[in-house]
């Protein structure tokens, strides 16, 4: 099973998933982007995914079982006529996308324990929004001995989108060569507001950054908030499958209570296998 703790950080949760998927037969395919359903004669879905190299694929299917953002699932009624049959778009539009960009630096050492910040978070009103202060290498699970380089969150935000969109993302970089790089301007500008924000005038260049904008696709939002009026539980009783008869599924925590959350999305998934698929995830279940 899975420990208390994730010491070897959150991305192992998926990659242990992942790797029991396969175990049991499940074929896993990365970068790909699901354009079309159709229903055939059989009653069986065609589903038509363009992969990363342009070409498209079709696959066929008994089940189907989405975990899109609101957003995206609308792009998705859009070009399958099947789906506007089985749900209108003013009924699936129900959600607020906001907006959300991290701005990552790596140092040489942990700068902000000279003030006295040993972890935790600031808050400000500068574009940064939010930084997170992070331990050294030497300190993680199994960390490299002596090593203290150490990580900072920079930037949390979703107030100031456009700003970092237009500073971080001029490397000219696609999706898939790894635009998480962000430009000299987006590092100069969140070393000069670090600086601001903690009441200092130096501060150590960082040896690396990262940055992503979740408002791009697949995403097209950070997270998503139900609009006013809506019943959540209600809505998703309702919608959790696409029309009376058919065996389009949607999960995920952006349809749920607990919006943003993992734990959202485990409720949507509990539900969904007990009612449709007689699966009670109350059992216990051996993941090795």
């Amino acid at each position: 099973g899975f420990p208390t703790s994730i010491l070897t950080g959150y991305q192992s949760l998926p990659e242990k998933l992942a790797r029991i998927a396969k175990k049991n037969g499940v074929q896993i395919e990365l970068e790909t982007k699901l354009i079309h359903i159709d229903q055939k004669e059989n009653e069986e879905y065609q589903l038509v995914f363009q992969m990363r190299n342009g070409h498209t694929k079709t696959v066929y299917a008994r089940n189907i079982i989405s975990t899109m953002t609101p957003p995206a699932l609308l792009n998705l009624w859009d070009s399958s006529p099947h789906l506007q049959i089985l749900a209108s778009r003013d009924n699936l539009d129900q959600f607020w996308s906001n907006p959300l960009t991290k701005l990552f630096f790596a140092y040489r050492s942990p700068w902000w324990r000279e003030l006295g910040l040993h972890d935790g978070s600031s808050t400000t009103t500068l574009p940064l929004r939010s930084c997170f202060y992070f331990g050294t290498e030497s300190e993680a699970y199994e960390g490299e001995k002596d090593n203290n380089n150490a990580l900072l969150l920079a930037s949390y935000q979703g107030a100031f989108p456009l700003f970092w969109k237009t500073s971080a993302e001029k490397t000219g970089l696609t999706h898939e060569e790894n635009d998480y790089r962000p430009d000299d301007e987006a590092i100069w500008f969140g070393q000069y507001f670090l600086k601001k924000l903690h009441g200092i005038d130096e501060i150590p260049a960082p040896y690396a950054a990262a940055f992503f904008n979740w408002n791009r696709p697949p995403h097209f939002g950070g997270y998503f908030f139900w609009k006013v009026g809506v019943k959540p539980e209600e809505w998703y009783d309702v919608h959790c499958r696409l029309g009376d008869k058919s065996k389009i599924y949607i999960v995920g925590s952006d349809y749920s209570t607990k919006q943003g959350w993992v734990e959202g999305a485990l409720e949507t998934c509990d539900k969904l296998l007990f009612r449709y698929f007689q699966i009670n995830t109350d059992d216990k279940m051996i993941l090795e």
